[in-house]
């Protein structure tokens, strides 16, 4: 409802009354009805306030429970490291991490060796961004991945490391000091085993797909009810163009083309090969008289290419350095050979124009290859290794991060900081809750008559004083105290358990004027007494109080909803209690908007009232005028 008042008042012309300050001075009179009901809301906000502030109480007691409901509180271990024949730091050899469920025991591990990547690492170059020169491709393997790096004649050393890292199969390439490093991103060697699905082709060969295999490791191929013998059907032989290895079938009875066929093999996961792709090509050679070598006259032969038709490297022949010009090769005959004088072929390749060659970083030796290594220790006498040095399978509960070659003793013990830290957060915490009621629910009210004067109305200096006492004896507040009491102070579990009250681990009500405070103390000597006994009874005590505190708890502050009838309302009290405070503040604020707007409508009646009221006695002093003048004539006339 809209009112328009008048934006002037003026003192009446024909009464002399100042018609606004009397309606100012009736609306002030009407306006005291509302003091009552203002004083209503600041009181209800008052208590609303307080009924927040004590929430707040409650929510950080109940907060500070939840790592004692946690069993990882209470079964929290710590290792404790002696170095064994040295002076050295237990850091500089093993850190430890420990699981609550690590076991309570001595352990005696020695690092014998820490796990190491497999490294290459290429000659020094003048410039790692100046062109190579060379153009050609090179195979990377690692594991059961590879990739075919393709390089250019404009690529550098560095664009080459970007194309090995981009190929994202486990290997990382970076430069130091313009030398080209490709390295394993995982230590060690990663031994695994693998189940391959091999396609049969057409030709004699089958590549196999990993790096690292262990010929050894292959048996019997089986396809259906067929079996084919290792070593009679078929031989695992080395793959030079890759640098992996392939199935070499040995005769008529193999499985036919395109069928498939599993080979299992282990192998190592993460060492790597980098194989040069190199053009085969073909040399006659004539079979010396009354020797068993035979000059290679070839330059920068790929030697791992040489192969001889009809006869087999190892059991055959091998390529040594010429006896007689050790700048050449020679192949040794040390098994069937061709006659003397006879003429015979050898397939090869050589390095020229070779990337990897010319970089160096194929070289074996110690400064260009460093092999893949597995962590190698010793545990209570016991010889193990892993692919990593961060070693979470070997002792439960516990991982060990190995750090350097060494030997210590390792004691798992019980570290009960946590939960002393936990339980004396908690007892901060409650006793904090205990100190707001005490102090709400004992003040006493402001009190308003205590007036310097009796003309004078007392005052609150500020808002705390005007809360004073407003919660004094509320039932919210005791009986929670009381409730909270109850829990802290019950026995639980059963006659089996070591502990069943809180006293018994050191957490125990005041003694001060006879614990009429209720605050608690808590004696850590002995709660570590007690945890030194039984440390799962301790905790099975605490989790049980403590879930009956956050039930507790959770009646007086949850925000839920609960249906009662076809109402619903907040299940805990105090935002129950804030609820219908609210409303009522709601119902007092619209009363005061509903009297607003009846004495505004009154006021403006006024205004009309006061305003024909003034007409009228205006029309009555011109008559009164009139007559005045009237009278005046008729007397002039008579006396004429």
């Amino acid at each position: 409802m809209s009112i328009s008042l008048p934006t002037t008042q003026m003192t009446g012309l024909s009464s002399g009354l100042d018609w606004g300050d009397i309606i100012d001075e009736q609306m002030t009179a009407l306006r005291k009805n509302e003091d009552p009901w203002y004083d209503k809301i600041q009181l209800l906000n008052d208590k609303i306030y307080l009924y927040q502030e004590f929430s707040s109480s409650v929510k950080a007691a109940q907060s500070a429970l939840d790592p004692l409901k946690l069993e990882s509180t209470f079964t929290s271990k710590t290792p404790e490291l002696v170095v064994v024949g040295s002076n050295e730091s237990s850091d500089a050899i093993l850190k430890v991490d420990l699981e609550p469920s690590a076991q309570i025991q001595e352990w005696n591990i020695k690092v014998n060796s820490l796990a190491v990547a497999e490294r290459r690492l290429s000659d020094r170059q003048d410039s790692s961004s100046t062109p190579l020169g060379k153009s050609g491709s090179f195979f990377v393997r690692i594991g059961t991945k590879a990739a075919e790096i393709t390089y250019e004649s404009s690529d550098s050393l560095r664009t080459v490391a970007e194309k090995i890292r981009s190929a994202d199969i486990g290997l990382d390439a970076y430069l130091i000091d313009n030398r080209l490093v490709v390295e394993s991103e995982n230590t060690g060697l990663g031994s695994s085993t693998f189940a391959e699905k091999v396609t049969r082709g057409s030709g004699d060969y089958d590549p196999l797909g990993a790096n690292g295999i262990d010929p050894s490791s292959i048996g019997d191929i089986t396809v259906g009810s067929t079996t084919y013998e290792k070593g009679t059907d078929f031989e695992v032989i080395a793959d030079t163009a890759t640098g992996g290895y392939q199935i070499h079938w040995l005769g008529a009875s193999r499985p036919g083309e395109a069928s498939t066929y599993d080979v299992s093999y282990d192998y190592d996961a993460n060492t790597f090969g980098l194989y040069e792709i190199r053009e085969t090509l073909s040399k006659d050679l004539t079979r010396a008289t009354g020797s068993d070598y035979d000059t290679i006259d070839v330059e920068k032969l790929d030697t791992a290419t040489v192969s001889i038709a009809g006869y087999t490297e190892g059991t055959d022949y091998e390529i040594v350095e010429d006896p007689d010009d050790n700048k050449k090769w020679a192949i040794h005959w040390i098994g069937s050979k061709p006659a003397d004088g006879a003429t015979f072929s050898i397939d090869y390749s050589n390095t020229d124009n070779s990337l990897l060659d010319g970089l160096g970083i194929l070289t074996e030796d110690a400064t260009h290859h460093r092999d893949a290594q597995d962590a190698s220790l010793t545990v209570n006498g016991i010889d193990v290794t892993r692919s990593s040095n961060e070693i979470d399978d070997l002792i439960g509960g516990a991982t060990l991060n190995l750090q350097g070659v060494g030997e210590v003793n390792m004691e798992v013990t019980l570290n009960a900081q946590k939960a002393v830290e936990s339980i004396q957060a908690f007892v901060e915490s409650y006793n904090d809750l205990m100190e707001y009621i005490n102090v709400r629910s004992e003040e006493k009210t402001y009190n308003y008559s205590d007036t310097p004067n009796s003309d004078t109305k007392a005052v609150p200096e500020d808002d705390m004083s005007r809360r004073k006492g407003l919660l004094a004896g509320d039932t919210v507040l005791w009986q929670t105290k009381s409730n909270l009491r109850k829990i802290i102070s019950e026995s639980v579990g059963d006659d089996e358990d070591t502990f069943n009250m809180l006293y018994q681990i050191g957490i125990s009500t005041e003694e001060t004027d006879f614990g009429k405070s209720g605050k608690l103390e808590f004696d850590t000597d002995k709660f570590m007494e007690a945890m030194t006994t039984d440390s799962d009874s301790v905790q099975k005590l605490v989790k049980t109080i403590s879930e009956s505190l956050d039930t507790q708890f959770d009646s007086v502050v949850s925000t839920s909803t609960v249906a009662i009838g076809d109402t619903s309302t907040k299940e805990g009290r105090i935002p129950s209690q804030i609820n219908v405070w609210e409303n009522e503040v709601t119902q007092l604020q619209q009363r005061i908007k509903d009297y607003e707007e009846r004495i505004t409508t009154q006021q403006l009646n006024m205004y009309k009232q006061y305003a024909a009221m003034e007409e009228q006695m205006t029309k009555l002093n011109y008559q009164a005028s009139s007559l005045s003048s009237t009278f005046s004539s008729l007397s002039a006339s008579g006396s004429s």
